[in-house]
């Protein structure tokens, strides 16, 4: 009696056996079939079996079963599951994992190529939709593919993943994916401000700073890293401090025209308009075409010349004297912006501050054909805008 028990139950086991592989065979039939909720059904039964769940065959095949309904066209398909994109992925891994004769690693290999760019192509999708978080999701995974299968590390898409962060204010992850870039030396000087701008939100200005000193010795002609830099000093009251350093930097590089023209804006700032004159002009020796140092001269000039205008036009009649004296004043002004401010014009043709500023020099100098030219090229350039 006891063998023949034994021999039953050995039976038994047999036909349990037998009915879980019978599930990933089914599976097979209903996904050739384009049965695919059956298919589902069947192989996520096959891959919670202790027995088939450490067949690599079990996982290749959900991985091509998800894979056929992330790409259906068939709404009700389609709609069978939200993740089937990330569920054929993690199941390619671990068939992968316990392929160890690589029956199907060749064949698995190019289907990761196209799940890869799948998660990337999603990653676009969700941020033209506002979806950041899932975008940077969508770019993380569309990256560690790449890394852990292709030995290829894609920095533009860690970068696409840090900006879909920081809209989705995933704060802890922008951290990480703007370091990571800067670890990798990722050639965008905004990362460096982005970091540094996470840390001064987070009150922590030193951490903030040593990133800003990273971006300006890694860029060191990118203006917007040394106007931060300076905002910060100004905003603790410590100019004095951004001037030293400014200087010292600026003798030490006599030919470094950033150097000047932030030593110019800081000047500027501190309303020491006769210093900041003399570093612009110092900065526009060095690079006559230099845009930036070309446009805050003559703003800085312009700028004084609106606040005499108004005062000046604030004077009651019987202030004629001063109203002349004032007149005279502002006029001089305008005409010593003037040249700057078109020299910046013609550099950058369509920037629309100097333009605006061009216009209304031409206007208060009585210059009435420029102020109708200026005019339909403002014009032209919103039409284009919209």
């Amino acid at each position: 009696m006891k063998k023949i028990l034994i021999l039953a139950l050995g039976i038994m086991g047999y036909y349990q056996s037998f009915g879980q592989n019978a599930e990933v065979v089914n599976a097979f039939n209903y996904q050739r079939n384009k049965e695919f909720a059956k298919a589902k059904i069947a192989i996520d039964k096959a891959a919670l079996n202790e027995e088939t769940s450490i067949k690599p065959k079990t996982w290749y095949y959900r991985g091509n079963i998800y894979m056929d309904i992330m790409e259906s066209q068939d709404t009700l398909i389609f709609r069978l599951d939200p993740d089937a994109l990330l569920k054929s992925y993690e199941s390619y891994s671990k068939a992968i994992e316990l392929d160890l004769k690589k029956q199907y690693y060749s064949d698995i290999i190019n289907r990761l190529r196209y799940v890869q760019n799948r998660f990337a192509n999603n990653g676009i999708a969700n941020y033209k939709d506002k979806d950041f978080a899932s975008a940077a999701t969508n770019f993380e995974t569309a990256v560690a593919i790449g890394e852990k299968y292709f030995n290829k590390l894609d920095t533009g898409l860690i970068y696409n993943a840090a900006i879909a962060a920081q809209n989705a204010k995933l704060v802890g992850k922008q951290k990480e994916l703007l370091a990571r870039l800067i670890t990798l030396k990722y050639p965008e000087p905004e990362i460096y401000r982005s970091l540094a701008g996470v840390y001064f939100a987070e009150k922590d200005t030193t951490k903030g700073l040593e990133y800003i000193s990273m971006g300006r010795t890694a860029y060191p002609n990118y203006n917007a890293l040394t106007i931060d830099e300076l905002n910060v000093y100004m905003s603790r009251g410590q100019s004095k401090v951004m001037i030293e350093k400014m200087e010292a930097a600026a003798a030490a590089d006599p030919t470094n025209k950033t150097l000047y023209f932030a030593l110019g804006a800081t000047y500027d700032n501190m309303n020491k308009k006769s210093n900041a004159e003399t570093a612009y002009l110092k900065a526009i020796a060095i690079d006559s075409n230099y845009f930036d140092a070309l446009y805050n001269l003559g703003a800085m000039h312009y700028n004084t010349a609106v606040e005499v205008f108004n005062k000046t036009n604030d004077l009651p009649m019987s202030k004629e004297k001063e109203y002349n004296a004032g007149k005279l004043k502002y006029t001089n002004l305008f005409n010593k912006s003037l040249p700057y401010l078109e020299r910046a014009n013609k550099l950058q043709p369509n920037d629309m501050n100097t333009l605006i500023s061009l216009k209304e020099i031409y206007a208060k100098t009585n210059n009435f054909t420029k102020v109708t030219e200026i005019k339909k090229r403002i014009e032209s350039l919103k039409v284009k805008k919209k």
